[in-house]
């Protein structure tokens, strides 16, 4: 019973789901409507005809979209059977881009007739119809004639527009509009017309060109919307008097060049330019520009610049002096200082920051009033040279200074100056001999100093130092050999005046070993000379020497020695005789000692030993 009652309910379910699949479902049922069409006219330009093509309008809160029937007429077919034409406020075009623009001036009719000022067959004035697609067109609906007791409503012509024109006038630099010019400037005068509502017949302009101008020959220029007519030219100048049969809706401009004159004073200089009709369709107007013409002064400007230095060299600075001078008669804004190398081998920081120097020093001379006529300014700034320049691949350092300047009048003046500059490298050569090379304590050494400057710069003394590395000399002789050296090397005359290039000068000096000189502490005496030279005294050079002498012990006489000295004294050697700077020889004091207080010690000690250790006597005896 229950599989019968479950095939029931499957049999009348599935008989439901058939019918609601055939039955039409209320909601498609169609209606017919029938759209009604209307007609927009609107007042448009021929640029504005090229520009818009869509349009749309706002009906009962729905938008409609129009086909163009003609260059200023769209229809749209409205979803209702009747349309009140009072309700729509305005029609939208959109130009190429999608860009909406609205018209509120639309004229409408139901028919296209009815728009007076229009054809009625599509595409008459060069446009194509474009038909609606979507929505069927239907045939213009035909209002019936009114009955004699219905009143008859005229649609009324939009009244044409009446024209207006508005002037002005310019003057005009190089760069733009001017109040004020030199004597003998070129400048342009611009008139501009500009025709609003309709095209203005026989216009008349005139411009009277003030006697202190002189126009430039065919100079004059008529520039007008497209399709313009070029004037009739009345009379030239300096009257100029033009005639425009028929001067269109747009801008139109008139300008000519003239040169100011020349004036030894200030002078206000008018110019004035005038319209008009003679039917007074649009009132007569006039306008006038000024300005001021001032004396044609001269601008000038002089720059300069020199490395104060006769010699530089890797390692020292190039003092640079920078002169700004303005020698014209007028005063001059600095714009721009700038000192560009373009050779060498210095650091782009440094060069920015030497480049920054300059200009403060400069602009801080010049002032805020700028650099007068007639006015000058110095400033000199250090360029430092790196020790490790290299020389080799840039043996020279070349820029070039640059000055800008303008006037008040907005005139431009630059000037520069170069200067190049050769690089030196500063050095020496020095060699040192001693002689003998094996000497006996109170001896006397003779040290030989050959200096030869090898650069191509003049080269002057600063300072030697004598150090002894090695041997058993005291603090004192030392020193005293140091002041003795360096007193010598002063009083050369080649040292005084400075070593040219390639000079060479010989130095030569003895040194007198003391007789109680300690050879076992200082069997080897070595000897080290630096010397120090410089271009100035940023840029110097120093090289060191050594040289090295072995001391060794005297040997006592032998006792069958006949000489004829009778006190046993050991020689030494005299000094040699001292010999004058001059002569580039100098003296090292010494003093000798003889051996017969050494033979004294000794002989006493020999005495003591023979005491303490003679013989004594047996126990056994």
């Amino acid at each position: 019973m229950q599989r019968t009652n479950r095939r029931f309910i499957a049999l009348i379910t599935f008989v439901l789901v058939l019918i609601g699949m055939w039955a039409p479902h209320g909601s498609y049922a169609n209606t017919t409507m029938t759209p009604t069409p209307i007609y927009a006219q609107i007042d448009l330009s021929p640029e504005e005809i090229e520009a818009y093509d869509d349009a749309s309008l706002i009906y009962a809160d729905v938008t409609y979209y129009g086909a163009r029937e003609t260059s200023t007429i769209w229809r749209f077919m409205i979803d209702a059977t009747e349309v009140d034409l009072t309700t729509i406020d305005q029609v939208t075009l959109y130009d190429k881009a999608g860009v909406p623009y609205s018209f509120p001036n639309a004229v409408y009719a139901f028919q296209m007739e009815e728009l007076a000022g229009e054809s009625s067959e599509p595409g008459g004035d060069g446009t194509e119809t474009v038909p609606d697609v979507d929505i069927p067109v239907e045939p213009p609906l035909v209002e019936p004639e009114p009955s004699p007791e219905e009143p008859v409503t005229e649609e009324v012509a939009a009244p044409s527009a009446s024209p207006a024109v508005a002037i002005d006038q310019s003057v005009l630099g190089a760069d733009g509009p001017i109040e004020r010019m030199l004597g003998g400037d070129l400048v342009t005068y611009r008139l501009v017309i500009d025709v609003t509502g309709a095209p203005i017949e026989n216009l008349s302009v005139t411009d009277t060109v003030p006697e202190a101008l002189t126009v430039v020959a065919d100079s004059v220029e008529v520039l007008g919307p497209e399709g313009s007519v070029a004037p009739t030219t009345v009379s030239g100048p300096p009257a100029f008097d033009w005639t425009f049969p028929t001067i269109p809706v747009g801008t139109t401009t008139i300008q000519f060049d003239t040169f100011a004159p020349d004036v030894t004073s200030e002078t206000v200089v008018t110019n004035t330019f005038c319209i008009g009709v003679e039917d007074e369709t649009v009132p007569a107007a006039c306008t006038e520009a000024n300005v001021t013409v001032v004396p044609n002064e001269t601008i000038g400007l002089e720059v300069g610049k020199e490395a104060n230095i006769d010699q530089a060299v890797v390692g020292g600075m190039i003092p640079y002096t920078f002169v700004i001078e303005n020698t014209g008669e007028t005063a001059l804004t600095i714009t721009s200082i700038e000192d560009e190398f373009f050779s060498g081998d210095i650091d782009a920081k440094a060069v920015d920051t030497f480049n920054a120097n300059v200009r403060e020093r400069l602009l801080a001379l010049v002032g805020d009033d700028g650099l007068l006529a007639g006015e000058r300014v110095e400033a000199t700034v250090n360029l430092l040279i790196p020790t490790d320049y290299d020389r080799t691949s840039a043996p020279e350092i070349g820029n070039v200074f640059r000055v800008a300047a303008t006037d008040a009048y907005g005139r431009v003046i630059d000037a520069e100056s170069q200067q190049i500059v050769l690089l030196n490298q500063a050095d020496f050569t020095v060699t040192k001999t001693a002689r003998p090379e094996t000497v006996h304590p109170g001896e006397a050494i003779r040290y030989t100093y050959t200096i030869t400057n090898t650069s191509n710069v003049t080269l002057y003394f600063v300072d030697v130092i004598d150090e002894w590395t090695s041997g058993a000399l005291t603090t004192k002789e030392q020193r005293e050999t140091t002041e003795t050296l360096r007193d010598g090397m002063r009083a050369l005359a080649e040292v005084e005046n400075g070593l040219i290039p390639g000079e060479e000068v010989v130095l030569e000096m003895e040194k007198v070993l003391l007789p109680s000189y300690d050879v076992r502490a200082g069997a080897v005496l070595t000897n080290r000379t630096t010397f120090t030279f410089e271009v100035n005294r940023e840029a110097r050079v120093s090289r060191t020497v050594e040289a090295t002498v072995h001391v060794k012990q005297n040997l006592p006489k032998p006792g069958n020695d006949n000489r004829d000295d009778q006190d046993e004294s050991v020689y030494v050697p005299e000094p040699t005789t001292p010999v004058t700077p001059d002569q580039a020889t100098l003296p090292m004091t010494g003093t000798t000692k003889t051996w017969g207080t050494v033979l004294g010690l000794v002989l006493i000690v020999l005495g003591l030993l023979f005491l303490t250790h003679r013989r004594r006597p047996s126990p056994k005896a």
